[in-house]
């Protein structure tokens, strides 16, 4: 969610549910790309700098804009703790 802070009060001005996460997604890259380990993702952000665009297209596949600018995950790409364990047995 965000909002707009004055003082001691805070309005939220918009709220993004579960599972349309970037913070999810931002972890799932990371594993994705070999950072295993929780907490990880600064390494992404800091190799971040250094890359070319190549996968934009595929990344427009996965994170998916509407026209008033807000986003959904295209959760074919995503799989639950849940699911992980049942192809694991």
């Amino acid at each position: 969610m965000w909002g707009i802070g004055s003082g001691n009060h805070l309005k939220v001005e918009e709220k993004i549910y579960f599972p349309d996460s970037l913070g999810l997604f931002y972890l799932a890259i990371t594993q994705l790309l070999g950072f295993t380990q929780y907490g990880d993702e600064y390494k992404v952000m800091g190799l971040a700098a250094y890359g070319e665009p190549s996968e934009q297209s595929k990344m427009r596949e996965i994170v998916k804009l509407n026209s008033s600018g807000q986003f959904g995950l295209n959760l074919r790409y995503f799989s639950s703790p849940s699911e992980r364990r049942q192809h694991d047995l």
